[in-house]
């Protein structure tokens, strides 16, 4: 179950009258707290490296038409996505980055839920709808219960009674709703979290670099040359959330034999990418996963399956989500302790060894769950307010 820093930061509070956004400031609470769920992550991953295990997905989309200095206004091609310093989404002049998702769960409601009174393999039919006519065109219409359920369709054009969509069984991954089909028509509102989708448009992908030589004028006044630039073109890495760990990744194949369509990606070394024992083969150099080889080790690929041990961000807001749900009780458990070691700094009398026992107590039920004999460390009052012993 998700659980939110606030809830945290409430039960933090509820735990002694004292503990007042006064006394104990958002702040510092929640710099400890980001902290502290840190070093449970640590912890964690020393004594399991598998758990929480997490997965991102690199699309293929490989054409000519999505290459650098090929996409345009109005091309059919596009480019892969970065996250720009206010959160906001730009393009990316590479062929790899991030991709661009639809958060459907908050996407805005335009019309429904309301039952189809029936369909064909790309339009659904609504007796008496009264949608106006192309109202919803480039909108979503979204299945929501009944036959097709979860399947989501691009809105091409509308009728007073009919949406026209892409294909129902395109690819052979769908149905054609019916008179049971449940259906919603939404704005989709567009998400781009790192470390949960990626996508490649070139094989092997690669982004150029350009430089400029300051040449002088006859009078000897030195300037850019714009006319001659240099260009240099290099490998482009597929970004990476922070990790502890990347565990392994899968290729998925379009074609060939049922069990040739999955193959195991086989994670080396930069200074082995030339002779990896295994293809197809990738390596992983700051926060990039590179890939190794040619294009034709990654012929019909359709994805890669990546799975990795993130290392949590810092908390920014109380309606951030913990990476460690089921140590909530572990942080609640160290807050208290952090805001009991504040309140005795203010000079009022409060009994810190009760919250340290309670902190060492909910951490070892933590880690216990994790690996029933690992052995927890001890935290101790003599260490300072925002400290830990490992």
């Amino acid at each position: 179950m998700a659980v939110t820093v606030s809830e945290v930061v409430d039960a933090v509070r509820d735990a002694h009258p004292a503990f007042s956004p006064q006394n104990v400031p958002d702040k510092p609470l929640l710099r400890h707290l980001s902290d502290y769920q840190q070093v449970l992550a640590a912890l964690a991953f020393k004594n399991n490296q598998e758990f929480n295990t997490q997965r991102l997905i690199v699309f293929f989309d490989v054409d000519d038409a999505n290459a650098p200095g090929t996409v345009g206004a109005g091309m059919t091609g596009g480019f892969p996505a970065v996250i720009a310093e206010d959160g906001t989404f730009e393009i990316a002049d590479s062929e790899a980055g991030l991709a661009v998702e639809l958060a459907l769960d908050s996407a805005i409601v335009l019309a429904g839920p309301i039952v189809a009174t029936s369909a064909s393999a790309t339009t659904l039919f609504r007796f008496a709808a009264g949608y106006a006519v192309n109202a919803y065109a480039n909108k979503l219409v979204v299945i929501t219960a009944g036959r097709g359920v979860d399947q989501v369709r691009v809105i091409l054009s509308n009728t007073a009674d009919t949406l026209t969509v892409g294909d129902w069984t395109a690819n052979g991954n769908g149905v054609i709703p019916d008179d049971s089909s449940v259906f919603k028509i939404v704005e989709p509102v567009a998400a781009l979290t790192e470390g949960r989708a990626a996508v490649v448009t070139g094989m092997i992908p690669v982004e150029d670099s350009v430089g400029y030589l300051v040449r002088l004028t006859d009078a000897g006044v030195p300037y850019i040359d714009f006319a001659k630039p240099l260009v240099a073109t290099f490998e482009a890495g597929i970004p990476l959330p922070a990790t502890h760990r990347i565990i392994g990744g899968t290729v998925s194949y379009k074609t060939g034999a049922a069990r040739e369509r999955s193959r195991d990606l086989y994670l080396g070394t930069f200074s082995t990418r030339h002779y990896t024992p295994g293809r197809p083969a990738a390596y992983v150099m700051g926060d990039e996963l590179f890939l190794c080889g040619d294009e034709n080790e990654y012929e019909g690929a359709e994805s890669i399956d990546i799975r990795f041990v993130p290392i949590p961000l810092a908390f920014a807001s109380f309606s951030d989500y913990i990476l460690l749900p089921t140590a909530k009780q572990a942080l609640v458990a160290s807050g208290a302790r952090f805001a009991a070691r504040r309140v005795e700094g203010l000079g009022e009398k409060i009994d810190t060894g009760s919250f340290t026992s309670e902190l060492n107590a909910q951490q070892e039920i933590f880690l216990s769950a994790i690996l029933p004999r690992t052995r927890s460390f001890t935290v101790r009052d003599t260490r300072p307010v925002r400290g830990y012993t490992r």
